[in-house]
C-alpha cells in the first residue's frame, strides 16, 4: 500500500479521486487520506477528514485518537480530552491512548 511505502502525496491524490465512489468505504478512505495529509503538513485537511470519519463511524477509535492529537496541537485541549475519553472507552487496552489521556487531564487542570 502507498501509505506503507510512505508515498503520502500519491496516497492523498489516489484517495481524493476515489472519494466520490466510496459510499461504504468513505470512513476508511478519509482516515487514510488524513494520515497522508498529516505527513504532508495539511493538518486542516486531516482534521476535516477525521471529523467526517467520526461522523460516519463514531466507534473508529484510531480516528478519535488522531483527531485528538491534532486538536491538542491547536490548543483545543477540552475537545481533545473528550475525543481521547471516547477512544480509551473503545480501546481500553491501548496504552498510547491511556497515556495521552492522562497527560491531557493533567494539562487541563
Amino acid at each position: 500500500m502507498l501509505l506503507e511505502q510512505e508515498q503520502y502525496e500519491k496516497t492523498y491524490e489516489v484517495l481524493t479521486k476515489a472519494m466520490p465512489y466510496a459510499d461504504k468505504l468513505e470512513a476508511e478512505l478519509r482516515f487514510n487520506r488524513s494520515y497522508a495529509s498529516i505527513f504532508l503538513n495539511k493538518n486542516q485537511e486531516a482534521i476535516t477528514d477525521l471529523e467526517r470519519t467520526i461522523e460516519i463511524k463514531p466507534e473508529y477509535h484510531e480516528a478519535l485518537y488522531n483527531l485528538a492529537l491534532l486538536y491538542h496541537e491547536e490548543n483545543r485541549r477540552e475537545e481533545a480530552l473528550d475525543l481521547l475519553k471516547k477512544a480509551v472507552e473503545l480501546a481500553p487496552n491501548n496504552q498510547d491512548y491511556q497515556q495521552f489521556y492522562e497527560q491531557l487531564q493533567k494539562e487541563t487542570i
